[in-house]
């Protein structure tokens, strides 16, 4: 379906890698035991931020 559009099979190439770190990511900091505010704070950014999707 994509390999016919180059760039159609960059968004998804993109989407799927942005998917995989984010999913990285929340294991990590469920992991850790952290909210997504802690995460923020420790990175220096706010909640929003972190909770928003890719």
């Amino acid at each position: 379906m994509t390999s016919s559009d180059p760039e159609l099979e960059a968004m998804v190439a993109k989407a799927s890698i942005n998917a995989e770190v984010a999913q990285l990511i929340y294991e990590a900091r469920t992991k850790a035991g952290l909210t997504q505010k802690q995460l923020a704070e420790l990175v220096d950014t706010k909640q929003p931020v972190i909770g928003r999707p890719f």
